[in-house]
């Protein structure tokens, strides 16, 4: 998707496809951990634990919540049919989806980062907004589903420009945020 804004000011906005996206799992801080697995993919393994030694995800989650203690924990499943999409919801096709594998934050992970003593039903479902922030941004780094802006003068010069920004919904991206105030309300009606 390549949006294209004339600006108040005579200046050119345009939403670019990012072509260098960095790996949110190695290039930022996630707070949970990954553990996924594929035979023709290359995907997040950041724990050392291997699925296809188990007969069921049923039994492939009890030995990992066994082996990292209490967590809370979340089956990642695979779309891939011309596209890679991750979630943490099933999908409906039996031929070209299936489990890819868990993400997990455990107890202790979660009082290093927030101090919580104990976990809520509030916070558990805090933590699965953030598992689902997580595998998202994920999906869209590896679909090449990333985005950033430029912001050109009249003759074409680059004068701001920004990436970096996950998925195709720029209201919650962060790439309207981003934006200068100055011209934040015009992009945004535009869009």
């Amino acid at each position: 998707m390549d949006a294209s804004i004339k600006l108040p000011n005579g200046n050119q906005f345009r939403i670019v496809a990012d072509t260098c996206m960095l790996n949110p799992r190695t290039e930022y801080d996630p707070l949970c951990t990954m553990v996924l697995e594929h035979r023709n993919y290359t995907v997040a393994k950041e724990y050392k634990f291997h699925l296809c030694e188990y007969n069921t995800a049923d039994e492939a989650e009890r030995a990992l919540i066994k082996e990292v203690g209490p967590c809370i924990i979340s089956p990642v499943y695979m779309y891939d049919h011309g596209n890679v999409v991750l979630s943490m919801n099933e999908f409906s096709d039996r031929w070209d989806s299936g489990l890819l594998g868990f993400i997990f934050c455990t107890k202790e992970q979660l009082r290093k980062e927030y101090g919580w003593k104990r976990i809520t039903k509030e916070r558990q479902e805090k933590v699965f907004g953030y598992m689902k922030t997580e595998v998202r941004e994920y999906s869209d780094y590896l679909s090449g589903n990333g985005y950033g802006y430029v912001i050109e003068d009249e003759t074409g010069e680059q004068i701001i420009e920004a990436y970096g920004f996950y998925g195709d919904d720029f209201k919650n991206n962060g790439l309207l945020a981003d934006l200068p105030d100055d011209i934040r309300p015009f992009v945004e009606s535009a869009l």
